[in-house]
């Protein structure tokens, strides 16, 4: 009797060794095809961005500038209050309004008293891989939302909301990547510089030969009467 339980349990040991053997076996084979998923995509990631790198401008609307009668070049700061309101209260509507007829081509120019600027660009910069319609969700999410991020600096909360999960990934993949960001913000704000850019908004008008040029950007009426001889 007693040989037999010892049996039993010998068994019942054997059985519990294989299982957890067995258990370890298929954690670990798992662990190493989430590994291997990692790198692949690591891979993929870094021949994508190599292939469409991010921009230094960003178009909004307007993608072909030889096609519209106004260009609008704006260099903004995501932090910086003017800039937002002059997104939401004078670009918003003026896109409305004019629509075909023109064309909005945003610069990335974060100050660095602006805690979190410059992170909020790289969001913009990962977007513009993607394409127009991206950027403008996330210049939309990022300005409409600026008084939540500005104080923590979180933006994923903001940005997945405003994106499908797939695009949100995709920029969260390209942020990894961050010298390869980094150096399309820094573009902007170089070429910023080298036009002589000091503020946010900085604005610049062409129609033909003729330059404008609104430092701290310009209001929704005085927009209106540059635009409306010219476009109707």
């Amino acid at each position: 009797m007693f040989k037999t339980l010892n049996m039993i349990k010998a068994t019942f040991i054997v059985v519990l060794l294989l299982t957890l053997c067995l258990s370890g076996c298929r954690k670990r084979s798992e662990q190493t095809e989430a590994e291997q998923a990692r790198v692949q995509r690591a891979k993929v990631m870094a021949q994508a961005i190599e292939t469409t790198p991010p921009k230094r401008e960003h178009v909004l609307i307007g993608a072909d500038a030889s096609s519209v009668a106004v260009r609008i070049e704006v260099f903004s700061d995501l932090q910086d209050p003017r800039s937002r309101d002059f997104f939401i209260d004078v670009i918003r509507p003026i896109m409305t309004e004019y629509g075909d007829g023109i064309s909005v081509v945003y610069y990335e120019f974060p100050y660095s008293v602006h805690q979190y600027a410059f992170s909020a660009s790289s969001y913009i910069a990962a977007a513009s891989r993607l394409g127009q319609s991206q950027v403008m969700s996330v210049y939309e999410a990022l300005f409409r939302n600026q008084d939540s991020w500005a104080e923590d600096g979180n933006f994923e909360d903001v940005v997945s909301n405003a994106l499908s999960a797939e695009d949100f990934q995709e920029i969260q993949d390209s942020l990894q990547f961050q010298h390869v960001i980094e150096k399309a913000v820094e573009s902007g704000v170089l070429f910023g510089i080298d036009r002589g850019v000091t503020s946010t908004p900085t604005v610049f008008i062409y129609h033909g030969d003729t330059e404008r040029r609104f430092d701290y950007g310009t209001t929704y009426d005085e927009m209106k009467q540059i635009l409306d001889p010219i476009i109707g």
